[in-house]
C-alpha cells in the first residue's frame, strides 16, 4: 500500500460558524442515520478502510472495516464492485461493514453492574462484570449456582457470585460481534485479543444469554463456539 497524500494544502486554519461537523462522515445521529448508504450506495464510495465516527444515539464509535467470517455489522454488507482502488488501497470484491470499535462514551461504563438484572434466572457459570464507578476497577464475577438473581445488587446477592479476577479498566480486553450460528455446527471466532484464557458469553436479541453448546480449538486469536441451535447471537468475550 502506498502513503496516503492529499493533495490540495490549506494553508489557514479554518473557523465552522455554525454546529456543524466539518466533515459529515464522522458523526452519526443514530444508526438509522448511519445505515443509511443513499441512492446507489454512493455514501459507501465516501468511506475508506478503517475510518471511525461516532453514533450519538448509542454513543459509541464504529469503524468501517472489511466483514470477518460471519460476523453481523450494524448496517447491510456491502461489497465493492470490480477492481476499486483508492490511496494504494485495493477495495474490489471485498465487503465492509459498520462495527463497534468497543470505544464507548464513559458515562456508559458506570454503571455498578454490567450484564446484571434484578429477579433474573441465571445459569451457573455465566459472568458479568462490576464496576467501580469511582476507580473504575472492573471485577468478573461467576455465578456459583443457577437461580433467580435479587431485587437489587447488594452483599445478600454478591455472595451467590465468585469473583474471578479483579481488572483495571487499562487491561480488560474484550470482544464483541454478532454472529450466525448453525446448530451443531462449530464457529471459529477471531477475536484477537492474544489471550487463551478467556470468558465466552453468547446474548439474543432479547438480552438474554444463551447455552452454549461446546467450546474448543482454543488459540490466543480464536476460538471454535457451537451452539445448540440455530440463531444469530451476539458473542461476547473477555480476556
Amino acid at each position: 500500500m502506498s502513503h496516503i497524500t492529499n493533495t490540495t494544502a490549506i494553508t489557514n486554519g479554518l473557523r465552522v460558524g455554525s454546529q456543524t461537523p466539518l466533515d459529515d462522515r464522522l458523526i452519526f445521529s443514530d444508526l438509522t442515520d448511519l445505515q443509511a448508504y443513499g441512492v446507489g450506495d454512493q455514501e459507501c464510495y465516501r468511506y475508506y478502510e478503517g475510518m471511525r465516527c461516532w453514533v450519538l444515539s448509542e454513543s459509541k464509535e464504529y469503524i468501517w472495516r472489511e466483514k470477518s467470517g460471519s460476523e453481523i455489522g450494524a448496517a447491510v454488507d456491502f461489497t465493492y464492485p470490480g477492481s476499486i482502488i483508492s490511496q494504494g488501497i485495493s477495495y474490489g470484491g471485498r465487503t465492509f461493514n459498520w462495527f463497534e470499535s468497543g470505544f464507548v462514551d464513559i458515562d456508559l461504563l458506570r454503571d455498578t453492574v454490567k450484564n446484571w438484572e434484578p429477579n433474573k434466572y441465571y445459569l451457573i457459570n455465566e459472568t458479568i462484570v462490576a464496576i467501580d464507578p469511582t476507580t473504575g476497577i472492573k471485577t468478573i464475577y461467576r455465578k456459583l449456582a443457577s437461580g433467580d438473581s435479587g431485587a437489587v445488587w447488594d452483599a445478600t446477592e454478591a455472595l451467590l457470585w465468585e469473583p474471578l479476577s479483579n481488572l483495571t479498566s487499562f487491561n480488560v480486553k474484550k470482544y464483541t460481534a454478532n454472529h450466525a450460528f448453525t446448530a451443531g455446527v462449530p464457529l471459529t471466532i477471531n477475536h484477537n485479543l492474544n489471550e487463551e484464557d478467556i470468558l465466552i458469553s453468547l446474548k439474543d436479541f432479547g438480552g438474554v444469554i444463551a447455552d452454549v453448546d461446546t467450546i474448543g480449538n482454543f488459540t490466543a486469536n480464536s476460538v471454535d463456539i457451537t451452539s445448540s441451535i440455530t440463531a444469530t447471537f451476539r458473542v461476547i468475550i473477555i480476556g
